[in-house]
């Protein structure tokens, strides 16, 4: 995908949480969102990861329960080779494997074999808008476009996986 802006550096990598820029409370760097993974280590027993950018006041973390790929190439937030994507996400996409052919077929390669590269990659490729429609599963996920500044909240059709926004003392 084209980068427009220099890419940020990342801290290693399913929910978002914004707070406002001016509030620096102790934890903003991230402390405080891989504390939020701590306590909901009960959903996620495998391994944790977060992403945070303190100049827009955005993070993203994650407990991860490894089913489908085992290894450290499925971790979450999961951000695109080119840097302009970041993902967090929670569910399964049933037809992964076929959309995973699809895009092979047109050229792409795969690291892993997790089901959330096939999903970002294939926004990566095709766009969400285009993308979206082909997905079949139970799903919500964060997806931060750094280009264009954008967060973007997905559930699947049905909300099998919920997704909750709360307003809270220093954001959302």
């Amino acid at each position: 995908c084209a980068r427009r802006t220099p890419p940020r550096s990342v801290p290693p990598s399913a929910p978002a949480r914004l707070w406002h820029r001016r509030q620096r409370r102790a934890g903003a760097d991230g402390g405080t969102e891989r504390g939020g993974g701590r306590r909901a280590h009960h959903r996620g027993p495998d391994a944790d990861g977060s992403w945070f950018d303190t100049s827009i006041g955005l993070s993203f973390a994650h407990r991860r329960l490894a089913i489908l790929d085992l290894s450290p190439l499925g971790a979450q937030p999961m951000v695109s080779a080119c840097g302009r994507w970041v993902l967090c996400y929670n569910g399964e996409v049933y037809n992964f494997q076929s959309l995973r052919s699809d895009l092979v077929a047109q050229g792409l390669t795969f690291q892993g074999g997790s089901d959330t590269e096939v999903l970002l990659k294939g926004i990566q490729h095709e766009g969400l808008t285009a993308f979206l429609p082909k997905l079949a599963g139970m799903f919500c996920f964060s997806l931060w476009d750094r280009d264009s500044q954008t967060l973007t909240l997905v559930r699947d059709r049905l909300g099998i996986k919920p997704l909750y926004i709360g307003r809270l003392p220093w954001g959302l």
